[in-house]
């Protein structure tokens, strides 16, 4: 037992959180490659300091979307 398969569901759990979380990041255009356990950790707070991030800027978004257009 390597620690990483003792709970039956691990791989369906993490791996369907983990694709959730790379679908969130590829809104913001980040390709991240990194171990496949470590970076569900990461990944999570990346989306998390982003989402913070976003709803700081929420007022600003409109601007930003406009002057891209």
């Amino acid at each position: 037992m390597d620690g990483k398969t003792h709970n039956p569901g691990y791989k369906r759990e993490i791996g369907g959180q983990r694709q959730q979380n790379l679908l969130t990041l590829s809104k913001y255009n980040l390709n991240i490659k990194l171990t496949p356990i470590i970076d569900n950790f990461i990944i999570k707070m990346w989306v998390r300091a982003l989402e913070l991030i976003s709803k700081q800027n929420l007022k600003l978004l409109p601007v930003v979307l406009s002057s891209g257009e």
